[in-house]
């Protein structure tokens, strides 16, 4: 009682990357991580942008996942463009 009935077939749905299913992963499932935040957080009318960041992230090949310093200047790309009042922004260097 209470346990799965039967295996996933679809890992992505517990927004874990699917490579997690196998014993060789690295830090790319963190950036799938990252696009499964992103798609499941409310956030009203997010950008176009967002979204494909989020899509990219997610990618089923973690070798197309962008990397973690990438992603970093990415979002700061798009937070800036929607965000451009924001003060921490300014505090990140990247900008």
């Amino acid at each position: 009682k209470g346990v799965v009935k039967k295996p996933l077939k679809n890992f992505s749905e517990t927004g874990h990357a699917p490579e997690t299913l196998t014993s060789r992963h690295n830090k790319k499932v963190d950036i799938w991580g990252v696009g499964h935040l992103i798609d499941s957080c409310y956030i009203e009318n997010k950008p176009k942008q967002l979204k494909e960041f989020a899509s990219k992230c997610q990618d089923k090949k973690p070798k197309n996942r962008p990397t973690a310093s990438n992603a970093l200047k990415d979002i700061i790309k798009i937070f800036m463009e929607y965000f451009p009042e924001s003060s921490w922004l300014n505090q990140v260097g990247i900008a």
